[in-house]
């Protein structure tokens, strides 16, 4: 029985850049780095919304559900504005992870 040579176990270099510098994946990890952090904040206003509405009194305007689907595009919306600037460092934090800086 022949032991496994070191040279049967190298990996092949390739021509293809690291990860870190290959620009297709940084755009794509962005984009969900984005999109992740507005479905965190569209879901902590939703959250506030909901507790908001739990809290109030029975003749307060806050109790009232009419227009709560506009209520939520509106949270959408603002939502994706403030992960577009990363407001909250969510995306950061994930771009950290996914491409450390070496």
């Amino acid at each position: 029985m022949n032991p496994i040579s070191s040279s049967s176990l190298q990996i092949e270099a390739t021509d293809s850049p690291p990860i870190a510098e290959n620009k297709a994946y940084r755009k794509k990890a962005e984009t969900a780095a984005v999109q992740f952090e507005s479905f965190f904040i569209q879901d902590m206003l939703k959250q506030m919304r909901k507790a908001t509405r739990e809290i109030s009194s029975e003749d307060s305007i806050f109790k009232n559900t009419i227009n709560s689907d506009m209520l939520d595009f509106a949270d959408q919306a603002v939502a994706a504005e403030l992960a577009k600037q990363r407001v909250f460092g969510v995306a950061n934090a994930i771009m950290a992870q996914l491409l450390p800086e070496k």
